[in-house]
């Protein structure tokens, strides 16, 4: 990349680090200057409260803001406790240090702390997460902000001695703005010269970097033309706003013989899912159900639903959501990568970002059809960028009316020999009632 890639993600960067850093600090000084202490600190906490909503409307992890307000409420807790104002300032002081030995350790154990705040600010794709270039320049930044906010720690417990809530505040802005804006101006530049030096990925960023400066001025249509490829997509996994639909799934491994579980799916509009398990024997009493994002498990022996999250496995390679929630339109935001042949069938490639951590995978990285758009090919990615199985669609075929894929088979990135195939049986197209969709009728269901 060039300076001009790193210019725009410092200045969509920047910004935000310099309002976690001393937002809360220079709110909580206004507010003891011109009021006192606990509209000091009623001031601060609301301001990191709303940095973190204003975050996540954006659909951003923010990470940073997220760190900002839990900060703020232990400074609150400190501050308000005690009636001093210089006991606010401890909790910020012992998390920066918290948050420094982290980031060290974080290069020791493999995982780069500072790797997952900077996809909090661009995409990476999941086999870039994954390379040893990310670890490699990601480690060398964390041990980098490791350091410093075990410094900034040291000096702000030094000045504490003070008792001087003016110096305080002076110093907490001094050791944060200046060096926050140089170590992030470091990081983003050290960072796109690592990939761009890396055999890894020299020439994809390049193509990269032609893209973002030939092809910026479209990026609003891309986007709204790869929402319009998912979207088409998902209904070749629906039949209807309203329905009935009978699943076979198989599961197989080497060495052991094949296991069988059915199940009848009761779906309608709003994200509204009613699973009955109807094989083998043993399962016959349970039930899923799902309202949105939220899902319900009923087990005879519980006597009562418990919520359990999507991603959890159901059966072999299937997870929840793989039969409770088909919506990836709803569920990611989708970016347009490029096209490629899938054995001989031209397609769109495409990256789905989860919206929220509550869906079944983190990213998906999606084949769909050039030539009517129908779902191809699919590999599932964990949050840590680890691929965790792939899919394919297939045996598309009329059914009541509308052209479905009517088998998925599911298979582990890693044991080839472990694969679940989902089979699309008898579809009902019918109005369900609401009460279906009930907690209370999981158990009673007809």
């Amino acid at each position: 990349m060039s300076e001009v890639s790193v210019l725009r993600l410092l200045l969509s960067s920047g910004p935000r680090f310099a309002r976690d850093a001393v937002g809360p600090v220079l709110v909580f000084y206004v507010g003891w200057k011109l009021v006192g202490l606990t509209t000091a600190v009623l001031g601060a906490t609301t301001f990191a409260l709303a940095t973190f909503v204003w975050e996540r409307r954006h659909a951003r992890a923010g990470l940073g803001a997220a760190l900002g307000l839990t900060i703020a409420l232990t400074q609150a807790a400190a501050g308000l406790a005690t009636g001093s104002p210089i006991a606010y300032f401890v909790p910020g002081i012992v998390a920066n240090s918290v948050y420094g030995v982290a980031f060290i350790v974080s290069v020791a154990l493999g995982r780069p702390l500072a790797g997952i705040f900077a996809q909090d600010t661009y995409a990476f794709p999941p086999a870039m997460r994954a390379s040893a270039t990310f670890r490699r320049v990601f480690s060398r930044v964390s041990l980098a902000w490791g350091t410093y906010l075990l410094l900034r720690s040291a000096v702000r417990l030094l000045t504490l001695s003070w008792r001087d809530v003016d110096v305080i505040v002076a110093v907490n802005i001094l050791t944060g703005v200046p060096f926050t804006a140089a170590l992030t101006t470091w990081s983003i530049w050290y960072g796109v010269r690592g990939f761009r030096r890396s055999d890894e990925w020299r020439a994809a960023l390049g193509v990269a970097l032609i893209a973002m400066l030939v092809l910026g001025a479209v990026a609003p249509a891309r986007a709204d033309q790869a929402a319009d490829i998912v979207a088409d997509a998902d209904r070749y996994r629906r039949p209807a706003d309203s329905f009935v639909w009978k699943i076979t799934i198989t599961s197989q491994e080497a060495k052991k013989a094949p296991s069988v579980d059915g199940f009848e799916v009761f779906a309608k509009t709003g994200g509204r899912v009613f699973v009955k398990f109807v094989a083998p024997p043993r399962s016959v009493g349970r039930s899923l159900l799902a309202l949105g994002r939220d899902l319900w498990i009923y087990l005879p022996d519980a006597g009562k639903p418990v919520r359990i999250p999507l991603s959890q496995r159901l059966v072999g390679q299937v997870a929840n959501g793989d039969i409770a929630r088909a919506d990836y339109a709803g569920d990611y935001d989708a970016t347009l990568r490029g096209e490629e042949a899938i054995e001989g069938v031209p397609c769109h490639v495409l990256d789905l970002n989860a919206k929220t951590k509550d869906v079944t995978y983190a990213v998906i990285k999606y084949w769909v059809a050039s030539d009517g758009r129908r779902p191809v090919k699919a590999e599932f990615y964990a949050g840590t960028g680890t691929l965790l199985k792939t899919g394919a669609f297939e045996n598309f075929r009329d059914v009541a009316g509308h052209t479905l894929a009517t088998r998925l088979t599911l298979t582990d990135a890693i044991r080839k020999d472990r694969r679940s195939v989902l089979d699309y049986g008898e579809v009902v197209i019918r109005n369900l009632p609401d009460k279906y969709f009930d907690k209370n009728y999981m158990k009673t269901l007809d």
